[in-house]
């Protein structure tokens, strides 16, 4: 139907927000980058330090999680950004960042890290709730995808680790 174009690398992930109304998407080119669907204009881009891994919008669509990290032994971040202009409400830096989620209540962020881990931090203030170490030390061992269940109780996810 449309494409959007902006981007100047890779083009590493996509979310619609739970209204339809916009797409977030996340580049290499260390930029996020939300698009309003009805005609393909971009409403606001923000820049990182590293590159944009994951994106995944809050339940109520009123904020953006992203993970950024690049391939190898470097640091990357969680930040949370308010929907409407872009704006960090909060940065947790770390390992570099490959999956995000919201949990389907909206209260918990999920975090799946290179270094094997899978974190919790509180949407509102971005406070770790927890780390979940589940995952081996394999060559390939990133966590690269995440999942919560629609009641918010479990959390699934996806590593190099088979």
């Amino acid at each position: 139907v449309r494409t959007l174009t902006g981007h100047s690398s890779y083009v590493f992930a996509v979310a619609f927000s739970p209204d339809s109304q916009y797409i977030a998407s996340g580049s290499g080119d260390r930029t996020l980058r939300l698009w309003r669907v009805s005609d393909g204009a971009q409403k606001w881009s923000w820049t990182s330090d590293i590159a944009l891994r994951a994106v995944a919008f809050s339940p109520d669509g009123l904020t953006l999680v992203s993970g950024s990290g690049n391939v190898g032994p470097t640091a990357g971040a969680v930040q949370l950004l308010r929907t409407s202009d872009g704006a960090v409400l909060w940065t947790r830096t770390g390992r570099a960042v490959y999956a995000v989620a919201f949990s389907p209540d909206g209260r918990t962020v999920a975090s799946g890290s290179q270094d094997q881990t899978v974190r919790l931090w509180s949407a509102s203030d971005g406070t770790e709730l927890r780390t979940l170490t589940a995952h081996s030390d394999y060559v390939y061992d990133d966590v690269w995808a995440l999942a919560f269940s629609p009641d918010s109780q479990y959390i699934a996810s996806g590593s190099g680790d088979r």
